[in-house]
């Protein structure tokens, strides 16, 4: 082999490298979201007076570092930060939250 085809072949293997990388890391950012997410879906159905859970609760309760999960909900689009607090607090942006179902029809 040539020195030239030496140089290709390990610039295409090093590119090969970095894409498969990528693509694990935006695999496990999209799943560590969905988990997120999932349980806050789930704290806002189990209890009636949710309105916000911090940065640590979230982490103890989906087994990820406080710092990953600041990170994955501040890109995240159905979760939205609570501004104005000491700690950092999440909260649904309002597209999963349910209607309370009325029992009075006005229209």
């Amino acid at each position: 082999m040539s020195d030239w085809s030496e140089v290709v072949a390990g610039a295409i293997g090093g590119g090969l490298v970095i894409a498969v990388q990528m693509g694990k890391q935006k695999l496990d950012n999209f799943s560590d979201s969905k988990r997120i997410h999932s349980w806050l879906v789930s704290e806002f159905e189990r209890i009636d007076d949710y309105k916000y859970r911090s940065t640590r609760a979230i982490a103890k309760a989906v087994n990820l570092t406080p710092e990953r999960v600041a990170t994955l909900c501040h890109n995240h689009p159905r979760i939205k930060h609570v501004l104005g607090t000491d700690d950092e607090l999440w909260n649904l942006d309002g597209a999963d939250h349910k209607k309370p179902k009325s029992h009075f029809f006005a229209g």
